[in-house]
């Protein structure tokens, strides 16, 4: 049954490339603009894991795409994740991001946690204060604030190197 929706899903994601880009198959079938369409394609589908603006604690402001921006937030007992920044691509522009945060906490515990693809996320914050850079490789990318009985005030910034 699993192997049918796999299987299934990607005969949708072929037909909607083929058609997003107006190829058929006794036609010529350029490359690029394939490639070009799958990636805004994922883009799309990548912006599907970031926490909803309405359902974000403190307030986010992208920059020039879902990767790079601000977010301030004044938690109060605050448990959960929220997923602020990042993506899915197979070809982004610039690949360098620098992620910035301060942390002023009154209890519990908070994570700055770096995602990219299927591996384990990285915390950040092994530090109070401290300045990362990420490479931007293909595939999916994200930075979240994952608190446990946190009661705090966190800015976290992510811009391009």
């Amino acid at each position: 049954m699993e192997g049918m929706r796999k299987i299934s899903f990607c005969v949708i994601v072929v037909s909607l490339i083929l058609f997003l880009t107006g190829c058929s198959f006794l036609g010529n079938i350029d490359k690029d603009t394939v490639l070009e369409k799958y990636d805004k394609f994922i883009g799309v589908m990548g912006q599907r894991v970031l926490t909803e603006d309405k359902k974000l604690k403190g307030e986010r402001k992208f920059g020039i795409d879902t990767y790079v921006g601000s977010y301030e937030v004044k938690y109060n007992n605050f448990t959960g994740e929220e997923v602020l920044f990042g993506g899915t691509n197979i070809n982004r522009e610039n690949n360098e991001l620098q992620i910035t945060w301060d942390i002023e906490s009154e209890e519990g515990n908070i994570e700055v946690l770096y995602y990219h693809s299927s591996k384990k996320p990285q915390v950040l914050n092994l530090e109070e204060w401290e300045n990362k850079v990420i490479s931007i490789t293909p595939g999916s990318h994200y930075i979240s604030l994952k608190a446990t009985s946190f009661s705090g005030k966190v800015t976290l910034n992510v811009s391009e190197k």
